[in-house]
């Protein structure tokens, strides 16, 4: 679990009440064992104190009373506090607001805290990762204002692979059950999930996420309501584009727990081992948007952004092919981190991406779409004119210049390379050149030679 916010209580007792209560009983909060008091909770909660843990000896229950200065306070952001060796859930307290003041009340916690006693006391993140239940995919029709899939009514089909054959069970998600329709309102922006439920086996559980294409929906976000032969799920504001007349979209039904850390200012690190089905759906409290800066064997969606100095930036976050795994995310204000690791098992995940798959004798790739590299298809050199010009190559920038590069290997060369969009050529562009021999700079003229390697992926 990635820790957020570590303190250190040195417990004291006022009546009936054992721990820390701020400035009204002789316990004490610190960074350190046995430091001096400090109760900032600025890495759980951006401008915030503790004003009070403590344990009722009567009653047994545990109290948190965090002080929201600034509005920054929620019941999220972390899964668990611990005190010394005993472990609270967050969502197992009852949670309240009075004024400035959050409170979390935990009942049967008999002694979480004894007076006279020091305790290390741990706010942590559980990072649990999404779990795939059932993937189907769904070639969307339209009827009326309605676009997606209805069973036997609109011109759309649902099927195990795309372009596969009609299929619209789900007995992956509830056993015995069929999907009679997953539609897009395009007048009301309505998204409406109804599964056939036969053997009364669908329920409001049993799963978390269903995810469209790359839009991700709570289940808990929907409405739902039921008869006695069919379930229904109702997301409203969806996007009109969920669904597209004549468009392809794998729907994916998971069990998420979102993984979320603080890094606006302190780094964070966690290792979780992983298979190449799973997805991270990964929530920072941070500053601005964190960029990856580091991402091997692993895909980060960036899912939404901010301008915010404290913005919530959500990541979707997959894996590729059986290894180690390595994602750094940078956020650039502070300079801080979140870095996830781990171990990828599994298949190859080709995540959209098609190509030729070559094995060695012992079944280990060794040639992949994961890992296409640039090719060299030609090179160029010579000597320049002094001035910039067009040369040729063939098919260079066509179809797409994405495919293409051209690169200068002649170091000190005053030439250097402008690719432009035009098929079949590239700009050998001349930089700019002065030269001096006053007594005080000597600048070196460069070469007029250049030597271009051209490259496609």
């Amino acid at each position: 679990m990635a820790l957020i916010e570590q303190k250190f209580i040195a417990a004291g007792s006022y009546f009936s009440a054992t721990g820390y209560v701020s400035a009204s009983l002789p316990g004490t909060m610190s960074d350190t064992l046995g430091g001096s008091q400090n109760a900032s909770l600025t890495d759980l909660y951006p401008n915030s104190t503790c004003n009070g843990f403590y344990l009722n000896t009567s009653s047994n229950i545990l109290t948190l009373l965090i002080n929201d200065v600034s509005g920054n306070v929620t019941n999220s952001g972390w899964d668990t506090v611990t005190i010394g060796s005993n472990t609270f859930n967050r969502a197992d307290a009852t949670y309240s607001v009075n004024s400035s003041i959050d409170k979390w009340e935990w009942s049967g916690a008999s002694g979480a805290f004894v007076n006279g006693s020091s305790y290390s006391v741990e706010f942590r993140t559980t990072p649990i990762v999404a779990s795939l239940i059932e993937e189907k995919s769904i070639t969307a029709g339209t009827y009326f204002s309605v676009t997606g899939y209805v069973s036997s009514t609109l011109p759309g089909t649902i099927s195990d692979s795309p372009g596969g054959t009609e299929n619209d069970s789900l007995t992956d998600l509830y056993p015995n059950s069929t999907c009679n329709s997953f539609t897009i309102n395009s007048s009301t922006n309505a998204l409406t999930l109804v599964i056939n439920d036969v053997s009364n086996n669908v329920t409001n559980s049993g799963w978390d996420t269903v995810t469209v294409g790359l839009n991700i929906f709570n289940r808990t976000d929907a409405t739902y309501s039921t008869t006695s032969t069919q379930d229904t799920w109702v997301w409203a504001g969806a996007s009109g584009s969920t669904f597209l007349n004549g468009r392809t979209d794998v729907i994916q039904f998971r069990n998420v727990t979102f993984l979320s850390a603080n890094i606006r200012s302190t780094d964070v690190s966690v290792t979780q081992n992983v298979s190449t089905t799973d997805v991270i759906m990964l929530t920072l409290n941070t500053s601005f948007t964190p960029t990856p800066e580091t991402a091997r064997n692993v895909n980060s969606l960036t899912l939404n952004s901010s301008t915010s100095f404290n913005a919530v930036i959500r990541y979707k976050i997959t894996f590729q092919e059986p290894g180690p795994y390595t994602l750094v995310l940078l956020q650039s204000f502070q300079s801080k981190r979140y870095t996830l690791t781990g171990t990828v098992s599994g298949p190859i995940n080709y995540n959209g991406q098609y190509g030729m798959l070559l094995n060695d004798a012992s079944g280990n790739p060794r040639m992949s779409p994961l890992r296409r590299q640039p090719r060299v298809v030609g090179s160029i050199s010579g000597t320049g004119n002094g001035s910039s010009f067009t040369q040729s190559f063939t098919d260079f920038n066509t179809p797409s210049p994405a495919e293409w590069a051209a690169v200068q290997l002649q170091s000190g060369s005053n030439y250097y390379i402008e690719q432009g969009t035009t098929a079949g050529q590239f700009t050998i562009a001349r930089a700019d050149v002065r030269t001096s021999n006053t007594s005080y700079q000597t600048l070196t003229p460069g070469l007029e030679t250049y030597k271009i390697l051209i490259l496609r992926e």
